[in-house]
C-alpha cells in the first residue's frame, strides 16, 4: 500500500485522548491538572483544591469493541473524604477536534472555572444525552448484566 502524503491543512487525529487534551490545552494556554496513569485503562487527574478530579477510562476490549463502546469520562468531587461521582459520559474511541474542545471545555469548567455540579450535568447533557451510572457501568452495549454500583458511604457494611 503506498503511502500519501499528509498537508499541512490537513486536520491532525490523534489516537489518543489524553495527548489530544494535553496539545489543545497547550494551545489555548490552559494549564490543567496532569492525568496520571492509574492501570488498565485509566487515567485520573490531582484533584484540585476543593477535592474535584477527572477520570478517563478505555475498556481494555478488542478495537472493535472499544469502536463501539467508546471511551468513558466521570467529572468527581470529594465529599468527606470519599470520591462521588457527578457526571459521567461516554465519547467515541478516537478523538476528533470538535470533541476535544468540548471535553476540554467541559473540563476547564469543572476542575479550574468551579463550575457547580448542577451547571456541569447541565453541560455534559448539552454535549452528550444523559447516561445513569449503572449504564455506563455495563460496560457494552451490548446485553450485558447490569452492574450496581455503591458509592454513597453509608450504603456500605460496617464491620
Amino acid at each position: 500500500m503506498p503511502q500519501t502524503k499528509k498537508t499541512m491543512t490537513e486536520p491532525l487525529k490523534y489516537r489518543s485522548w489524553l495527548k489530544a487534551l494535553a496539545d489543545a490545552a497547550a494551545a489555548r494556554q490552559i494549564t490543567l491538572p496532569a492525568f496520571t496513569p492509574r492501570g488498565m485503562g485509566t487515567a485520573r487527574t490531582a484533584p484540585v483544591a476543593d477535592g474535584r478530579f477527572v477520570t478517563f477510562k478505555r475498556r481494555l476490549v478488542s478495537e472493535a469493541e472499544a469502536d463501539v463502546d467508546g471511551v468513558e469520562w466521570t467529572f468527581w468531587r470529594e465529599v468527606t473524604g470519599l470520591p462521588q461521582p457527578v457526571a459521567a459520559f461516554r465519547e467515541p474511541q478516537h478523538p476528533q477536534p470538535e470533541g476535544v474542545a468540548a471535553i476540554l471545555a467541559l473540563i476547564t469548567g469543572w476542575l479550574i472555572e468551579g463550575w457547580t455540579a448542577d451547571d456541569t450535568k447541565a453541560a455534559v447533557g448539552a454535549r452528550r444525552p444523559t447516561q445513569a451510572l449503572q449504564d455506563l457501568a455495563r460496560g457494552s452495549s451490548r446485553d450485558t448484566p447490569a452492574i450496581e454500583l455503591h458509592l454513597d458511604h453509608e450504603d456500605l457494611p460496617t464491620s
